[in-house]
């Protein structure tokens, strides 16, 4: 062997192999960036579509209108409920009265809401009867949630529906315990209205 074949052995012994792992370490870094940009495309385009696709989802919402319907209640004052919904999708109420008497500013009470489902209301008048025997008109609207007791005279409420002891303390002071249906508020035939006991009897509510 010549003196220019050893020195081409020696070189060719004394050459590195290929760079093969520093190329596999390269694509491992591209995968991470591949990724976050892939990630970053979606969420730009799930943006734009939730923009055009809802136009109004970031405008603020008008407030609903409140919905009245007068109760057909005997005697001189006026009894209107009031409705309005509570929630954009769901069948929640907010939900109030409005009690007008002769030569007086009309009163708002606040209800309490209704949580979900339609409106039916049953509606009875009855009073209460002080010791000189003076008679307070009340009107009770029964629901599947609450018993809502209202002095009509006063304009307030007698009792708080939330709580079963002040319901039962407030419909025990009942004179002899006489409750007339007069009719129910009823949604389940749009629009609301009151149904007076003169156009249909009345109808059981399931209590949850």
């Amino acid at each position: 062997m010549d003196t220019n074949e050893q020195q081409q052995q020696h070189d060719n012994t004394n050459c590195p192999l290929p760079h093969k792992r520093k190329w596999k370490w390269k694509y491992l870094l591209i995968l991470p960036v591949l990724g976050l940009s892939l990630y970053i495309m979606m969420c730009g385009t799930g943006a734009l579509c939730f923009l055009f696709v809802f136009p109004g989802a970031l405008r603020e919402q008008p407030d609903p209108p409140w919905i009245e319907c007068q109760m057909q209640v005997p005697g001189e004052i006026k009894v209107v409920f009031l409705r309005k919904h509570a929630h954009e999708f769901l069948a929640e109420y907010d939900r109030k009265l409005r009690i007008e008497r002769p030569g007086e500013q009309p009163v708002i009470i606040d209800l309490p809401p209704n949580t979900g489902g339609s409106t039916m209301i049953n509606v009875y008048t009855c009073c209460t009867v002080s010791p000189e025997g003076e008679k307070t008109p009340m009107l009770l609207l029964v629901d599947r949630q609450y018993e809502m007791l209202v002095n009509l005279k006063h304009a307030e409420m007698a009792n708080d529906p939330r709580s079963k002891d002040s319901t039962k303390k407030a419909l025990e002071s009942i004179f002899e315990k006489q409750y007339k249906y007069i009719g129910r508020l009823d949604d389940r035939e749009i629009p609301l209205q009151f149904i007076p006991v003169s156009q249909a009897t009345k109808e059981a509510i399931d209590k949850p």
